[in-house]
């Protein structure tokens, strides 16, 4: 005698099977698709970062280039008045002297800052190597150090996406590859059946 129950558990076996696998490849989009969402966020996460520390090394540039222009100035407002406190043709070669070196001090103490001043604004508007300006590689300098956390995700997910590119560049140009041996093949295989009806 059959039992009904026996039977059927066998054939339900096989019904959740196809739905295992499909819940599978369910699970795997879901995952991959949380996955992508997470780098996602971890990606605009980054570029809000890198933003914030732009608009903070811009605006440390600002500063420096006000505080560099008012030392400028009130280094060029001593020297002009050093230079009309000179000393009289009756004062003695010390004195002469010492107000020589006063201008000169004074007057490499401005050149200092100007060349300060100049290498400030080269900062503000010289491209970068790896960025577009030399202030988003100072910025991204200082996102690295102060998150670097953040910094090593991202590099993981850049890492991923170039691989990625990688993979697909390759399997296309694999595909070239092959229409090329095809067409070779045909070209090949025609010239040869065309010596043949000759």
């Amino acid at each position: 005698m059959e039992y009904p129950g026996r039977t059927r558990p066998q054939e339900e076996s096989a019904l959740p099977q196809g739905r295992g696998e499909s819940l599978v490849a369910q699970l795997d989009s879901a995952v991959n698709q949380a996955e992508q969402l997470r780098d996602q966020q971890i990606q605009q996460q980054y570029s809000d970062q890198l933003g914030v520390f732009v608009q903070e090394k811009t605006e440390q540039i600002d500063r420096l280039q006000s505080s560099l222009a008012e030392s400028l100035a009130s280094e060029q407002a001593q020297l002009q008045a050093i230079q009309q406190r000179a000393p009289g043709w009756t004062a003695g070669k010390k004195a002469h002297a010492q107000w020589e070196q006063q201008v000169a001090r004074r007057k490499t103490r401005i050149a200092q800052i100007a060349l300060r001043l100049d290498r400030v604004g080269e900062i503000e508007e010289a491209a970068g190597v790896y960025a577009e300006r030399k202030i988003e590689e100072l910025a991204e300098r200082k996102l690295r150090l102060d998150k670097p956390e953040l910094a090593q995700e991202w590099d993981t997910i850049q890492h991923r996406e170039r691989q990625a590119a990688i993979s697909a560049i390759e399997s296309t140009q694999s595909v070239g590859q092959d229409l090329g041996r095809s067409l070779t093949l045909s070209r090949v295989v025609d010239g040869a059946t065309q010596g043949k009806l000759r």
